[in-house]
């Protein structure tokens, strides 16, 4: 069974009753589970496992201009 390494907590911004738990496992697996209505969590679901070999430059982007990112 895989062991958690690390865990974030997100809260939907403007839904108070609405969170979810995602965790990286040891063995580079990634689960997410919701909260929803403060109802008690029912099951994990694992997310797709992230490519091997591929960088960001594999995909394609747009340079990052610091002038025009925005206000958080």
């Amino acid at each position: 069974m895989p062991k958690p390494i690390q865990v974030s907590v997100s809260v939907y911004e403007g839904y108070s009753d609405k969170s979810e738990v995602i965790a990286l496992c040891d063995d580079g697996s990634i689960w997410a589970i919701q909260n929803q209505n403060n109802e008690r969590c029912s099951r994990w679901e694992r997310l797709p496992d992230i490519p091997e070999g591929l960088t960001a430059k594999d995909y394609p982007h747009k340079e990052w201009n610091y002038q025009e990112r925005p206000n958080f």
